[in-house]
């Protein structure tokens, strides 16, 4: 749930990865784009980076996805496929990547530098399962 749209507040997170390979792919806020949600693939062996780099919010990067932060509810989905990984935010695909990608472990974080203001979040609902 975000509860502070328009402010720059804290990471909420919602991040599966893979410690073999390093790859991670996430769904959240940003603590510094106060506008726009992220959703994108990392790899922490690698620093590489790659995600949808819409124009969005103050600070765009290749985090950003076009979907406005607003109040409310919402409905974090990360797809992993045999052929390609996809992430939703409230059933709209924010950004989809070919290739064959495991993971093997999921957290929900929320975390921030210190100078910024506290928030609320909520995580509920969460359901993970095999595709068929």
């Amino acid at each position: 749930m975000t509860v502070a749209p328009g402010q720059e507040t804290m990471y909420e997170t919602f991040l599966i990865s893979d410690s073999v390979s390093g790859w991670n792919a996430e769904i959240g806020t940003q603590d510094f784009d106060a506008y726009c949600y992220k959703a994108f693939l990392y790899n922490s062996n690698t620093t590489q980076t790659i995600g949808p780099n819409a124009n969005c919010g103050s600070y765009p990067n290749v985090e950003t996805t076009p979907i406005l932060r607003t109040p409310g509810w919402h409905n974090f989905k990360i797809v992993a496929g045999a052929l390609k990984t996809t992430l939703f935010i409230d059933g709209v695909a924010v950004f989809a990547s070919k290739g064959s990608y495991m993971f093997d472990s999921l957290d929900l974080a929320v975390v921030a530098p210190n100078w910024r203001p506290d928030t609320i979040a909520y995580f509920d609902d969460l359901v993970v399962k095999p595709l068929p």
